[in-house]
């Protein structure tokens, strides 16, 4: 079984590989469509490195002399197998990995209301001395729980200090919030399509309801910008999530945004100019400058009939 596991994995590689220029990689874009990165722990992903074509197959990090090197794309709270280098492309998120404050960790947890688990709280220790107990890696975040009847607090997490007055009550669902705080503990978001944000609204407080208002509960429904994902309903987005609306200037800045599917190719981006002056258009992701493209895979199915990229183009 396991040789026949190892076979499949081989043939798909070899299929993802075929597509991509053939030989050594002699530029950026090579090594890009031969990576196959794990978007939710920064691992994977390659970079072009002229160190890495020397006869001697490469160096540190080299795919032997291949010409393309991995490196790691920084992503919050996980762990950079191999201690690989920052990808040169996403230098500018190793600055803006860690939190300092309690906002911050907010944003980035993803809380499980029914069973409590999920929460982070800020801690100064954490972030002091780059880990620790309950610490999420070095991000200055701690795991925290919030008390539910009938929840289990996973590896005995402290109670998240805004809840330590909290009795262990079932979830009300709609809440009943006054603040921004309650609404995003309350939420139950997807990050994957960026559905299931809330954020406090005060329109939506003192009139008991109202359009994408979650019920008489004060929070409304947002969404959070997420690439390729469908904003169910027309929210609005987050206010505090306003800054993923990045104005692209060319292709690479594309590049980094997309998530692609190397298995099917869809989740492509490719710079378009089109797309940039109109604000949007066919294909066109929100205002970004960037449009999805599809990437020819044998087997695949090209959801939304998407233009082929420009790069992968014969």
């Amino acid at each position: 079984m396991k040789t026949y596991t190892l076979l499949i994995v081989s043939l798909l590689i070899t299929q993802i590989f075929s597509l991509c220029p053939a030989g050594q990689c002699l530029n950026e874009n090579c090594c890009i469509c031969r990576e196959i990165p794990n978007q939710s722990n920064g691992n994977g992903f390659l970079e072009y490195n002229q160190d890495c074509l020397t006869p001697l197959l490469g160096g540190l990090h080299c795919i032997s002399n291949t010409g393309c090197q991995l490196c790691y794309k920084p992503t919050f709270g996980a762990l950079n197998v191999g201690q690989r280098p920052v990808c040169a492309r996403f230098g500018a998120l190793a600055a803006t990995a860690k939190c300092t404050d309690l906002q911050c960790c907010l944003n980035e947890q993803n809380p499980n209301p029914t069973n409590g688990v999920g929460y982070y709280d800020f801690d100064q220790q954490c972030y002091d001395n780059g880990g620790g107990l309950h610490c999420v890696a070095d991000t200055g975040c701690k795991l925290c729980y919030k008390p539910v009847l009938g929840g289990f607090n996973l590896g005995s997490r402290p109670v998240c200090q805004r809840f330590l007055q909290l009795d262990p009550l079932p979830f009300i669902s709609p809440p009943n919030c006054s603040n921004q705080t309650c609404c995003i503990d309350a939420q139950s978001a997807n990050e994957d399509d960026g559905n299931g944000f809330y954020e406090f609204d005060q329109g939506c407080y003192d009139n008991g309801g109202g359009l994408h208002c979650v019920g008489a509960s004060g929070c409304r429904l947002c969404y959070k910008p997420v690439v390729g994902g469908s904003n169910i309903g027309g929210r609005p987005i987050c206010l505090r999530f306003l800054n993923l609306l990045q104005t692209c200037p060319g292709e690479s800045c594309c590049i980094d945004m997309q998530n692609p599917n190397l298995l099917d190719g869809n989740g492509f981006l490719e710079f378009n100019q089109a797309c940039l002056d109109n604000g949007g258009g066919l294909d066109c992701v929100h205002t970004t400058g960037c449009r999805y493209c599809y990437k020819p895979v044998i087997g695949g199915i090209n959801v939304g009939q998407r233009p082929i990229c420009t790069r992968f183009l014969p």
